[in-house]
Order: structure tokens, then C-alpha cells, then sequence
């Protein structure tokens, strides 16, 4: 996974810390959960806020956390990109091959600088 990519994933079996940690380097308010190069779903601040009022430890793994039914692409869709965080309020679309393995991210302030 290249350098970019890394700032805005984390491992299923991470911490809310280290979640936290990349929210606050990637500056997008979510991570995405991943095994490997596989997208397994992502990670808000407000799900975060949530597990935590919910009793979770800032050290607790967020594998039960993270939500799985997350919106991605197949291919680099910038219309349809644009489109997805109007309507459903996200910041980050992972780009996926048939195994959901990741290809490409399009971040949401990115692709505003770019309009």
C-alpha cells in the first residue's frame, strides 16, 4: 500500500487510538478499515464517540465497531465521487477491484480543490 493510502487506513484489528491518530494526520474526519490491501469497511469520528460513550476503551480494538456496509467505486469516478458525498455525507470513497482490494482513494476536500 503506497504512503498516501496509509495515512487514511488502519488495520481491522487497530485501536481507537490508532484510529484517532490517522483521522488526525489525514484531517477527513474517518479511516478506512482494512485487512491487508481488502477493504473491510470504515471508521468515523462519530463511531468512535460512540463506542467510547458506549463503554469502549481508547485501547479497545475497533473490529466490532466499524461500519461494514460503507459506499465504494470500481472504478475513479469523479462525478459519481462528488455525487455519493453530497448525498450520504462522507469524506472518503475507496476505489476497489472485484476483491475489494484498493486501487485508489478519492478524498472529498481533494476533489473540491480540484473542481
Amino acid at each position: 500500500m503506497n504512503n498516501i493510502l496509509l495515512k487514511f487506513t488502519v488495520e481491522e484489528n487497530s485501536t481507537f487510538l490508532n484510529a484517532i491518530q490517522k483521522i488526525l494526520l489525514n484531517n477527513s474526519r474517518e479511516v478506512l478499515v482494512v485487512s491487508g490491501r481488502k477493504v473491510k469497511g470504515t471508521l468515523s469520528e462519530g463511531d468512535i464517540l460512540k463506542a467510547i460513550i458506549n463503554g469502549s476503551q481508547i485501547n479497545s480494538e475497533i473490529k466490532n465497531h466499524y461500519n461494514r456496509n460503507f459506499k465504494y467505486l470500481e472504478t475513479s469516478d469523479k462525478e459519481t465521487a462528488l455525487e455519493y458525498f453530497l448525498k450520504y455525507n462522507f469524506n472518503l470513497i475507496p476505489v476497489v477491484n472485484k476483491n475489494f482490494e484498493i486501487k485508489d482513494l478519492i478524498v472529498f476536500r481533494e476533489l473540491l480543490k480540484k473542481q
